[in-house]
């Protein structure tokens, strides 16, 4: 069977347009004290718990959000399958969490804090991956309302918060001279 070219190039431009879109949801990625380790460590004892501050449209509480989020993220990193849940109460065992923060942005000091009554409905969100309520690697996007669009968003955060290595190449548990 004999393929034309001009169907590999739109196919072609039709996937490069796809993967596009995905990163589009996400404006910004941060990895100051990011390491693989820390995401293996993570996952090591269960599942990472997710905690959503505020919600990404009308009528979904934050736990609700969580558990979207925890559920969108489960198996879409690269690497291992480490499952992610919605937080069940009270600060994690190991210090690793998720925190997704709907509304206007924070600053680094703050990402990771999980307390008040913020009930911010917002597209717009930052995610941060903390440990001892520090932020190990961060970003912001803006997440489609509900569905499918919305879970392919929190993948697509997942994928970003959760590289194999550090990709600014200062995860100093991959080098032997840091």
């Amino acid at each position: 069977m004999r393929v034309s070219h001009r169907f590999v190039l739109a196919g072609a431009i039709l996937a490069l347009a796809g993967c596009q879109g995905l990163n589009e949801r996400v404006s910004y990625v941060n990895y100051d004290g990011y390491t693989g380790a820390d995401f293996a460590t993570a996952g090591a004892d269960g599942a990472i718990d997710v905690v959503a501050v505020g919600a990404p449209h009308q009528g979904v509480t934050p736990k609700g959000a969580a558990r979207q989020i925890a559920e969108a993220m489960t198996g879409a990193n690269f690497g291992p399958v480490i499952p992610f849940q919605a937080q069940h109460g009270g600060p994690p065992a190991d210090g690793y969490q998720v925190v997704v923060r709907f509304g206007q942005a924070h600053g680094i000091e703050t990402l990771c804090d999980t307390d008040g009554a913020e009930t911010a409905v917002s597209q717009d969100y930052t995610a941060a991956f903390c440990k001892d309520g520090a932020a190990l690697s961060h970003l912001a996007g803006a997440a489609p309302r509900g569905g499918d669009a919305f879970k392919t968003a929190m993948a697509s955060a997942a994928i970003e918060l959760f590289p194999y290595q550090n990709p600014e190449f200062n995860d100093c548990d991959a080098r032997p001279r840091c």
